[in-house]
């Protein structure tokens, strides 16, 4: 059920995308290049990990990717709808951020806007479920 805190949590990942993407490639980055210096502290095996460092790495890189984030879910929901006329309104909207009020004076319908708006945020509410975010 979306309910307005709800759309506006949706809403703000939307306007926010760029922003989460930076933070998925930022936690791929400290696992790449993290521990590319020599611990001689830790010289010797023991512990739960992996003995090997490149091991130990594709281990977090492949849980960090079945990781779904808001950036997996706001991205989906653009392919959901690249192919519609939803999607030229939700470029404008959330990548150039011009208004709803520009929108409208450019001729786009209040209803239709409304109606359009609602169908690509339950369709991000439904991925958000889906990778358990909501």
């Amino acid at each position: 059920m979306l309910t307005n805190r709800i759309r506006k949590e949706i809403e703000w990942h939307f306007y926010n995308y760029q922003a989460d993407l930076s933070l998925y490639n930022a936690k791929v980055e400290d696992i790449v290049y993290g521990g590319l210096t020599a611990r001689y502290d830790r010289v010797g095996g023991g512990g739960g990990e992996p003995s090997s460092p490149t091991e130990s790495k594709a281990f977090k890189l492949e849980y960090l990717d079945r990781e779904k984030n808001w950036a997996t879910v706001v991205r989906n929901t653009f392919t959901v709808f690249r192919f519609e006329p939803e999607y030229d309104i939700m470029v404008e909207l959330y990548i150039k951020r011009r208004s709803r009020k520009e929108l409208l004076s450019d001729g786009l319908w209040e209803t239709t806007f409304f109606r359009w708006r609602e169908k690509w945020l339950m369709c991000a509410y439904k991925w958000a479920r889906e990778f358990r975010l909501l």
